[in-house]
């Protein structure tokens, strides 16, 4: 099970997942911490059965309704994670 240390309820935690080997990311595009659905996604690092949370990545100017996180992509070191426009499909 999957986890991160600071995610709430109603953030949508795993929403979007990608995995690269030992490497998960995460997203959880309503997380508030910069506002409303301002998102967030989470890189997460295994170990045999343990995983722990290895960065948290936001918007570094994130704002409400940013939605970073409804999409996520990983191959090796590179992340990329998408965000959804308010009123544009997903």
């Amino acid at each position: 099970k999957l986890t991160a240390v600071n995610a709430a309820s109603g953030d949508a935690f795993a929403y979007s997942v990608a995995l690269d080997g030992d490497t998960a990311l995460v997203g959880a595009h309503l997380d508030d911490d910069q506002g409303p659905n301002s998102g967030a996604a989470y890189v997460l690092v295994g170990s045999g059965a343990l995983w722990a949370q290895q960065q948290k990545l936001a918007f570094a100017a994130g704002a409400a309704q940013d939605e970073p996180g409804s999409s996520v992509a990983l191959d090796g070191n590179t992340a990329l994670v998408g965000a959804c426009q308010p009123g544009r499909p997903r």
